[in-house]
């Protein structure tokens, strides 16, 4: 074999990766996006729920709290239904909340004053995200609204990922 043919069979080689790299590239671009996107919004779950809640969430700390059933009282008192969880006051400035099933199938986080037992107001329980905002982004970060289809998606484009990786590994 000779040098030349030997540097025009690399050149292709390199050629050949490069395109697959691209290709690769590509097809999981939209991908990766949309995790990037939601996963950087879901990162900052918390003080995005406390902005845009904060009326409920936040509160004038006073002498004592009440005791956690009267906190619950007041609100199945504004909320009838069944109490499904009572989560105590995070800090000192914080409400308490307490999820309720409600008679029409429905579970509601109901903020609680725990100074006061007023009630400052409800959201649908949207479990870990915190809000029914929150609840969309995880659900997009997922790929859960696409279903099975989705998942499948995703699979792919976690295959093409290793391949973007390897290739990128050898042009690099």
């Amino acid at each position: 074999m000779t040098e030349t043919t030997s540097r025009a069979g690399s050149a292709a080689l390199y050629r050949a990766v490069w395109r697959w790299h691209f290709i690769a590239g590509l097809l999981i671009l939209p991908f990766v996006l949309i995790l990037a996107v939601t996963g950087g919004i879901y990162l900052f779950k918390d003080e995005i729920n406390d902005t845009a809640h904060s009326r409920l969430r936040f509160v004038e700390p006073a002498a004592s709290q009440l005791a956690p059933s009267a906190i619950a009282g007041a609100a199945l008192d504004a909320h009838p239904g069944e109490i499904k969880s009572y989560t105590p006051p995070a800090a000192d400035n914080r409400s308490a909340e307490v999820d309720i099933l409600g008679p029409d199938g429905l579970k509601n986080t109901v903020y609680v004053d725990p100074y006061t037992g007023r009630v400052l107001g409800t959201l649908w329980d949207a479990g870990a995200a915190g809000s029914p905002a929150m609840y969309v982004v995880r659900k997009l970060h997922s790929l859960e609204y696409v279903g099975w289809l989705g998942n499948r998606l995703i699979e792919m484009a976690a295959g093409w990922m290793v391949l973007l990786a390897a290739t990128g590994t050898y042009l690099w």
